[in-house]
């Protein structure tokens, strides 16, 4: 459930916005949106600011993670589910995603840790302890289901935490037993543990980036 409250936006917020714009707001025209608890929606010319609160059962999300799809609209990650929101010529359109335990292509998961839209256009979440899930689409882009890639098809772990694109289509995935590397068509997956190098096997949520150079940065217990 989405609930909204506009507001005349403040010389504070205007510059709580300005201050940290690179690290909290992303820009989508006519509007930018920033993302925590609850997140908000302005104008480029900051004359006002609409707050969005995800709910559930009366209380408000915590939102782990957001991905801007130009097909769909927006996907939010929290800790008790995956939202949809589209703005729309009618109005803002919303739904909700969440594992049901009687229900093979519901989410594996409903603490979301991690999103990403590949160059394939497929939308890939990562949950903590469902693994990762494929988003499946039917014609019209609309969402049939999600196919599950867990513990039981190969990954070291159910936790993943970060997901990123390589230029060959490789994901890579850190997680609480290391890196997975994984190829979508193939489904091939190498992992990398402290044994390979790493610094140590237990990663954390909104710890990596892309780097323009190729290069991934994860962040784990130890750096």
């Amino acid at each position: 459930m989405l609930s909204t409250v506009t507001n005349a936006i403040t010389p504070a917020i205007k510059a709580l916005a300005n201050r940290y714009i690179n690290i909290s707001v992303i820009y989508f025209a006519p509007y930018f949106w920033a993302f925590n608890r609850p997140w908000y929606k302005t104008s480029f010319e900051y004359e006002k600011i609409d707050r969005l609160r995800l709910k559930k059962d009366g209380s408000s999300l915590n939102i782990n993670t957001l991905l801007y799809d130009t097909l769909s609209g927006f996907r939010i990650g929290t800790r008790d589910g995956l939202f949809l929101l589209k703005e729309e010529e009618n109005g803002r359109q919303d739904h909700s995603f969440y594992f049901e335990s009687k229900n093979e292509k519901s989410i594996g998961n409903n603490q979301i840790f991690s999103l990403l839209k590949d160059k394939q256009q497929n939308i890939w979440v990562g949950t903590f302890g469902g693994g990762l899930n494929k988003v499946l689409f039917d014609a019209n882009r609309k969402v049939e289901g999600f196919q599950r890639i867990t513990e039981q098809e190969g990954l070291p772990n159910n936790a993943i935490y970060s997901i990123l694109e390589d230029e060959n289509g490789f994901l890579w995935m850190s997680t609480d037993e290391g890196i997975v590397q994984y190829h979508p068509i193939s489904t091939i997956m190498h992992h990398f543990n402290m044994e390979d190098g790493l610094s140590a096997n237990n990663f954390r949520k909104s710890s990596y980036m892309a780097l323009e150079n190729g290069y991934f940065i994860m962040g784990g217990l130890m750096g």
